[in-house]
């Protein structure tokens, strides 16, 4: 068993170090080959090793200077990749390595387009048997590469055939995208309830289900989205106030990425709305992505269009002035306070709009409130009690770069 898990290991670091090697990285080609070379050597009959084994010598023939050289590691490469696929045809990730080192390869001298093309289409055979054989990204890339490899056969005619096939393919996806994010949403809204209230079981469902569905849906704002929400749900039960502080703000630039990509979202907009406005404003400063995302939404009227229930659109212009009040804003607060007076007759409610009016009478309309410290400076004084240097060292770090946008900002206001 300890022979099995040191062996998994090492197979994927190889892999992650090979990816590198893709990306141009000859120093990691290298060092990809060296993996495969010592993992193949352990296990000969191992087909998927073979495979990989033959990507890192089509890596090395790329990044060859001697064109001899190029040829023959490009050759060897290549026979490798043949003899995994004797080993074991029907494995779905040879079958990927092969046909787009195949695609890549000069065709005027390896001539292995029509390799390619029987690999695509192989892929696309069994995901026409099984559709969760490929995810959606899979299958637009692989119908992308078959119109490319036929193209570099020269078979022309069938490379359009291909084309208008992911035409097609895109509108049948589409539509299998809109009902697959429609079940998402079913499944995700309630854990994301259960969440809120503190059922640690709900956070990790919810992280299993959105990174799922982040796989089938690579860049999907909604889903990002909710992704986003997932990490800051994770920051909140973590124990050190080091790992809330940078959960909670890499699960805010994830949320900040959905609404730059879906401005007009409003599901997007209410998701990043809510966590901003559950942070605490002395140490996240997140006031105005509150303003911003509240605003939208009640002016877009999101609750005649049925998207909100009137209670929740009530709440958000209550929780509006709110924000307004943390940052001193009084003025604005009481307009949203008093535009709620003229919308409810919940007599609850009015007693405690009331008394929110009152806070703020003999008040100046927008009063300065004072800088607090920063989430930085308070995790400087706990990191030296609590995680020692290296948890310093960072702090520090966030603190200079802090400090210019703290002026910029003072200079703002100004």
């Amino acid at each position: 068993m300890k022979k099995n898990d040191t062996f998994m290991k090492q197979f994927e670091e190889g892999k992650r170090v090979l990816m590198k090697g893709v990306d141009g990285d000859n120093k990691a080609v290298k060092n990809a080959y060296e993996i495969f070379l010592k993992l193949r050597k352990t296990e000969p009959d191992n087909a998927l090793i073979e495979a990989y084994y033959g990507s890192t010598l089509v890596l090395l023939a790329r990044d060859a200077v001697q064109p001899l050289e190029k040829a023959d590691k490009a050759q060897e490469g290549l026979d490798s990749l043949n003899q995994a696929i004797s080993m074991d045809p029907n494995q779905k990730e040879i079958r990927l390595l092969r046909a787009n080192v195949c695609l890549r390869l000069p065709e005027s001298f390896f001539h292995c387009s029509q390799t390619a093309i029987e690999d695509f289409s192989f892929l696309l055979d069994r995901y026409k048997e099984d559709p969760s054989y490929l995810t959606n990204k899979q299958v637009r890339e692989i119908i992308e590469d078959l119109s490319a490899a036929y193209q570099n056969a020269g078979k022309l005619s069938e490379a359009n055939e291909v084309l208008q096939q992911l035409t097609q393919s895109n509108r049948q996806l589409e539509k299998k995208s809109e009902k697959d994010i429609e079940i998402f949403l079913e499944q995700v809204i309630p854990l994301h309830k259960d969440a809120l209230g503190g059922n640690k079981k709900a956070v990790q469902d919810m992280q299993q289900l959105v990174e799922r569905a982040r796989s089938d849906y690579p860049g999907h704002p909604l889903v990002d989205a909710y992704y986003g929400i997932t990490m800051m749900l994770i920051a909140r039960d973590k124990t050190s106030p080091l790992s809330r502080l940078k959960g909670s703000k890499a699960g805010l630039k994830i949320l900040d990425g959905a609404v730059s990509a879906a401005p007009q979202n409003g599901r997007i907009r209410l998701l990043r709305g809510r966590a901003a406005y559950r942070l605490p404003e002395k140490y996240f400063h997140r006031a105005h992505t509150v303003i911003e995302d509240y605003t939208f939404l009640i002016d877009q009227k999101m609750h005649e269009e049925g998207f909100l229930e009137t209670n929740n659109y009530l709440k958000l212009i209550y929780e509006l002035g709110e924000v307004y009040c943390r940052i001193g804003r009084n003025q604005a607060a009481i307009m949203c306070w008093r535009r709620l007076t003229n919308e409810t007759q919940d007599s609850d409610f009015l007693h405690l709009l009331k008394l929110k009016l009152k806070s703020l009478e003999g008040k100046p309309a927008v009063e300065h409130i004072p800088n607090t410290e920063s989430p930085t400076s308070i995790l400087i004084r706990k990191a030296v009690r609590a995680a020692g240097s290296e948890l310093l060292s960072w702090a520090e770090q966030q603190k200079k770069e802090e400090t210019p946008r703290n002026r910029l900002n003072q200079k703002g206001r100004r």
